[in-house]
């Protein structure tokens, strides 16, 4: 007999935006499971579509492990935790270290990064819907970007109690 484990988080939960924000970045693909699934570690909630991917570390509110996202509200969220053996990308690597002091703040910096960040939407190296989602968090990011063929990474300061980051990958160049 198997035993289902489901978690359902609203709106007026504490942890709903973060979780809603991770889940952003889940992917849809049903055969590629590992890009479909929340992985909960004890100290941060990641997901990733192999294009981008979200963490929100902290406290996660919830069991360790894999769940998939049964449903996807605006005013509720419901997990499935999954009984699946999945080997996880190293978000870490994928992370990297930002360097913090060629980094640019969104808040102090506005024009150079919007300008930027135009440059590369419009040569098609980023898609604005993930932007979009990204900057949907009620967070200042800044934004370490070193160049058209490199991953742009957004990170949190350290002034939120939770640390969000997200890492956009470069589209492959059509040929």
């Amino acid at each position: 007999m198997r035993v289902v484990t489901m978690v359902m988080v609203t709106k007026e939960d504490s942890n709903f935006q973060n979780l809603r924000w991770v889940g952003l970045a889940r992917g849809l693909d049903e055969f590629r499971p590992v890009l479909t699934h929340l992985n909960v570690t004890d100290n941060a909630m990641v997901c990733t579509d192999g294009h981008r991917l979200h963490i929100v570390r902290g406290e996660p509110g919830i069991e360790i492990g894999f769940y998939i996202f049964k449903k996807f509200g605006k005013t509720e969220i419901w997990l499935e935790k999954s009984d699946e053996k999945i080997m996880y990308p190293d978000y870490e690597r994928a992370l990297g270290k930002p360097d913090i002091k060629k980094a640019i703040s969104v808040s102090n910096n506005v024009e150079s990064a919007f300008a930027d960040i135009t440059r590369l939407m419009k040569k098609g190296s980023l898609d604005h819907h993930y932007l979009d989602d990204i900057l949907s968090a009620d967070v200042t990011f800044k934004i370490n970007f070193k160049g058209d063929e490199e991953p742009i990474h957004f990170f949190s300061g350290k002034d939120t109690i939770n640390k969000y980051e997200a890492v956009l990958m470069p589209r492959a160049k059509s040929r």
